[in-house]
Protein backbone atom coordinates (compact mmCIF):
# COMPACT_ATOMS: atom_id res chain seq x y z
CA UNK A 1 0.00 0.00 0.00
CA UNK A 2 2.36 2.63 0.64
CA UNK A 3 4.13 1.96 -2.21
CA UNK A 4 1.02 3.10 -4.61
CA UNK A 5 1.00 6.95 -3.97
CA UNK A 6 -2.67 7.46 -5.40
CA UNK A 7 -3.69 4.94 -2.76
CA UNK A 8 -1.93 5.88 0.38
CA UNK A 9 -2.80 9.15 0.01
CA UNK A 10 -6.48 8.33 -0.35
CA UNK A 11 -6.14 6.61 2.43
CA UNK A 12 -4.84 9.20 4.58
CA UNK A 13 -7.28 11.60 3.29
CA UNK A 14 -10.36 9.31 3.98
CA UNK A 15 -8.94 8.81 7.44
CA UNK A 16 -8.47 12.95 7.86
CA UNK A 17 -12.06 13.59 7.04
CA UNK A 18 -13.50 10.75 8.98
CA UNK A 19 -11.82 10.59 11.67
CA UNK A 20 -14.61 11.33 13.94
CA UNK A 21 -16.26 7.78 13.29
CA UNK A 22 -13.33 6.27 13.96
CA UNK A 23 -13.97 6.20 17.45
CA UNK A 24 -13.37 8.13 20.71
CA UNK A 25 -10.10 6.47 21.95
CA UNK A 26 -6.69 6.37 20.64
CA UNK A 27 -6.68 2.04 20.96
CA UNK A 28 -10.25 2.62 19.06
CA UNK A 29 -9.10 4.73 16.59
CA UNK A 30 -5.64 2.45 15.75
CA UNK A 31 -7.62 -0.85 15.88
CA UNK A 32 -10.60 0.72 13.18
CA UNK A 33 -7.45 2.06 10.68
CA UNK A 34 -5.98 -1.22 11.13
CA UNK A 35 -8.86 -3.08 10.09
CA UNK A 36 -9.48 -0.65 6.81
CA UNK A 37 -5.95 -1.61 6.45
CA UNK A 38 -6.27 -5.11 6.56
CA UNK A 39 -9.59 -4.74 4.21
CA UNK A 40 -7.79 -2.54 1.37
CA UNK A 41 -4.88 -5.62 1.83
CA UNK A 42 -7.31 -8.49 1.63
CA UNK A 43 -8.87 -6.66 -1.75
CA UNK A 44 -5.34 -6.15 -3.59
CA UNK A 45 -4.96 -9.51 -4.13
CA UNK A 46 -8.05 -9.54 -6.29
CA UNK A 47 -7.83 -6.17 -7.01
CA UNK A 48 -5.76 -4.13 -9.09
CA UNK A 49 -5.96 -1.22 -6.37
CA UNK A 50 -3.59 1.27 -8.29
CA UNK A 51 -5.63 1.59 -11.03
CA UNK A 52 -8.74 2.33 -9.23
CA UNK A 53 -9.75 5.99 -8.66
CA UNK A 54 -10.44 8.27 -5.42
CA UNK A 55 -13.97 7.37 -5.65
CA UNK A 56 -13.68 4.06 -6.21
CA UNK A 57 -11.51 3.87 -3.02
CA UNK A 58 -13.48 5.96 -1.23
CA UNK A 59 -16.11 3.74 -1.61
CA UNK A 60 -14.49 0.88 -0.68
CA UNK A 61 -13.81 2.52 2.37
CA UNK A 62 -17.19 4.00 3.34
CA UNK A 63 -17.91 0.22 3.03
CA UNK A 64 -15.70 -1.08 5.26
CA UNK A 65 -16.50 1.85 7.60
CA UNK A 66 -20.11 1.41 7.63
CA UNK A 67 -19.78 -2.28 8.04
CA UNK A 68 -18.23 -1.68 11.30
CA UNK A 69 -20.51 0.76 12.48
CA UNK A 70 -23.42 -2.18 12.16
CA UNK A 71 -21.65 -4.70 14.32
Amino acid sequence: MGRAANLRTCFLDYIRMKGDRLGTTLSQRRDRIREMAKLLNLRGGVTLLDCLGTAELVSILDEELTRDDST
